[in-house]
């Protein structure tokens, strides 16, 4: 397979500095990941409130749940039910949230499930896309691209006023949560550490977790709030600008100048030893030449494949020893 030798070629370069900067660029996107996923629970959480009705209606009884109150018409004895389009927020937990600002409750209490569901969906349609572009355009690309719609788009949720164009937003930045930066790291990886590297870049999103609550426990305007998780991720450009594209990826597209550039850099960060460029060149010809044959043939001396073979696409076999989900 293709993938062996490849991986025969990861295991010639060794872990060393060049392995760990991608390590540490994923663990870093993972760890600010939480904030984004899970706002809903101190963005938008459910909050006391009480119904203020017009100051010149006759109010004779407000509802229980604050949606609605009772007034007497000046015609008649009878009373009339009104629904309540004001209330006074309870503020002693949070100063600020979606849910106050925008009245998010009564009839309107189903957008405040709407505004974490709306990510959610757009998280169901971004495995659609991450395979697909990943393949077409290379991981780099698509990891950069990603990180600054993430960027723009957690900062613009601080200045928006309309819950419309929050949802749309939210939304957007569902779509764009690609795993391409969890694979990026794992096809530099060693493949001895690659089950290693994929449980240890997985901790930074507890970490986040917990961060998160701690945040929102010390900054209790949303907008503030918002602000202060959606910054850091701009610091993620920092490792990204030192990274290269996933040698990987460039032998099985024949990009093969910029593959024998990538791995001559990383011999040269991992102090490593690899095969001189006459016999690189031939080995990434193989890798290219295995990985886009159609269908995977068997020994003769073995039991033959069935009729139908599955076919197998460029770039999108497993990697040997890589976490599975």
């Amino acid at each position: 397979m293709s993938t062996n030798k490849f991986d025969d070629l990861l295991t010639q370069l060794g872990t060393g500095k060049w392995n760990l900067l991608y390590f540490l660029g994923s663990a870093y996107w993972c760890l600010w990941m939480p904030p984004q996923f899970i706002s809903g629970i101190y963005l938008a959480p459910a909050v006391n409130y009480t119904c203020l009705p017009p100051e010149n209606e006759s109010v004779v009884e407000i509802s229980q749940d604050s949606c609605s109150y009772m007034v007497r018409t000046s015609s008649s004895a009878e009373l009339e039910e009104e629904l309540c389009s004001e209330w006074d927020f309870d503020t002693s937990v949070f100063s600020s949230t979606i849910t106050s600002e925008f009245s998010l409750v009564c009839g309107r209490g189903h957008l405040r499930a709407t505004y974490q569901s709306i990510y959610m969906l757009g998280t169901f349609i971004s495995p659609l896309l991450a395979g697909y572009l990943a393949d077409r355009f290379g991981r780099k690309i698509v990891v950069v691209v990603t990180q600054v719609v993430t960027a723009l788009t957690s900062l613009s949720l601080c200045f928006l006023t309309n819950f419309i164009a929050i949802l749309i937003v939210r939304f957007i930045m569902g779509s764009v949560n690609l795993l391409t930066f969890f694979i990026l790291a794992l096809e530099v990886c060693e493949p001895k550490h690659r089950g290693t590297v994929g449980i240890l870049t997985g901790l930074p999103w507890a970490l986040g977790t917990m961060a998160w609550g701690a945040m929102a426990y010390l900054i209790r305007d949303w907008r503030w709030l918002q602000a202060a998780v959606s910054l850091p991720t701009v610091l993620n450009f920092f490792p990204l600008y030192f990274m290269d594209e996933s040698p990987r990826w460039l032998i099985v597209n024949g990009q093969h100048d910029s593959a024998l550039r990538v791995l001559q850099k990383a011999a040269r960060w991992n102090n490593a030893t690899i095969p001189l460029e006459e016999d690189l060149r031939d080995l990434m010809r193989n890798i290219q030449d295995e990985s886009s044959t159609p269908l995977r043939t068997r020994d003769t001396t073995q039991e033959s494949w069935p009729k139908e073979v599955m076919r197998i696409p460029p770039c999108a076999e497993p990697l040997e020893g890589s976490a599975t989900f």
